[in-house]
């Protein structure tokens, strides 16, 4: 099994940059255990960041769509 990265120990632009593959592999149809296995970070992680990044998208665009136009 790869050695795991502990990603609160990482700077704020890797974390970023992290997320970010996360985000685009999982997009393309990767599995958690598969990006996990890409980034160095431990499945369950790849799931929550994915998870809460998906939430927060659809907070914002439920906000935008109450914006007074």
């Amino acid at each position: 099994m790869n050695e795991k990265i502990d990603p609160r120990k990482l700077p704020t632009s890797e974390l970023a940059r992290l997320r970010k593959q996360v985000v685009k592999l999982r997009d393309k149809g990767f599995l958690f255990k598969d990006i996990s296995e890409v980034t160095g970070v431990h499945t369950d992680t790849v799931g929550r960041w994915y998870r809460d990044l998906i939430h927060r998208n659809q907070l914002y665009k439920s906000d935008e769509s109450l914006s007074i136009q």
